[in-house]
């Protein structure tokens, strides 16, 4: 019959049918991000960007989803799932390994360059189990000085990539040697504005660093040249040059709240060979 009307088979195109994969994918990546930036970021004030990140997602994706037009609410509801994987995968994800605190250890720099200098003082030290990461820091006067007119030396130590996950210059070894030196003492002439009073010499990836074997939770030694001085004035190459040996002594700070119980033999740490 002319003008009869003719089924057509194909079956009519299905809206919205990419949006499930879509929402599949978006959960998927959420998941991801929050597990792998929950062991990135390990401290937990920096694991915070995690959930504002994620609470910033369903935010956005909320007030998205109270607009009523077909474009957008799909997009609201990738920004949605995302939010919630990413919540779900912070809690559910891998952990760093638990750290122990040693409060009462000790420090030693030398330097053979520009000047002899020998001198120890206090320190307390933070560390895995496994000594993979370790954190050493000065005591509050430094190391001890030669006499009233020597600068206030304050070393410290890094290792692994738990400690430098933030520093524009970290190296590949995962190694970190710091001196701050404070001046004993400020001519009465100069001008407070354009001296500084305080240099940072700082290892950077051109800096030569070697971890001296075998160091583990209750100490090391590491030796170091070719570092960078910073101060008021601009960054230049220190000529700082030495090593700095360290020792760590028993854990005097229970775990944390997410952190299992430490073994009775683990609590005393012996000394350093050495």
């Amino acid at each position: 019959m002319v003008g009869a009307m003719i089924d057509d088979p194909r079956p009519a195109p299905q809206r919205g049918r990419w949006v499930l994969p879509l929402l599949a994918l978006a959960l998927a990546s959420g998941l991801a991000a929050g597990a792998y930036y929950n062991w990135y970021l390990w401290h937990p004030m920096s694991g915070l960007m995690i959930t504002l990140a994620a609470l910033g997602l369903l935010l956005i994706g909320g007030v998205a989803f109270l607009i009523r037009s077909r474009r957008i609410r799909p997009i609201a509801l990738v920004l949605i799932v995302a939010g919630i994987g990413t919540i779900v995968g912070q809690n559910v994800g891998p952990d760093r390994p638990a750290t122990r605190r040693h409060e009462t250890g000790s420090m030693h720099l030398v330097l053979t360059s520009p000047v002899s200098f020998d001198a120890s003082g206090e320190a307390s030290c933070g560390s895995t189990a496994d000594a993979s990461q370790v954190v050493v820091d000065p005591g509050s006067f430094g190391m001890a000085r030669a006499s009233e007119e020597a600068d206030f030396h304050y070393p410290s130590v890094t290792i692994g990539d738990m400690y430098d996950y933030a520093d524009p210059g970290r190296r590949d070894d995962h190694l970190t040697v710091s001196i701050a030196v404070h001046l004993a003492a400020i001519p009465a002439d100069a001008d407070l504005n354009a001296v500084p009073v305080e240099t940072i010499h700082r290892s950077d990836r051109a800096s030569v660093m070697t971890l001296a074997p075998g160091h583990s939770v209750n100490g090391g030694s590491i030796a170091f040249s070719n570092l960078v001085v910073s101060d008021g004035s601009g960054s230049r190459r220190s000529d700082f040059a030495g090593t700095i040996t360290w020792t760590c002594g028993p854990v005097t700070v229970g775990p944390g709240p997410n952190e299992s119980p430490l073994p009775e033999e683990d609590l005393s740490d012996s000394p350093v060979p050495g």
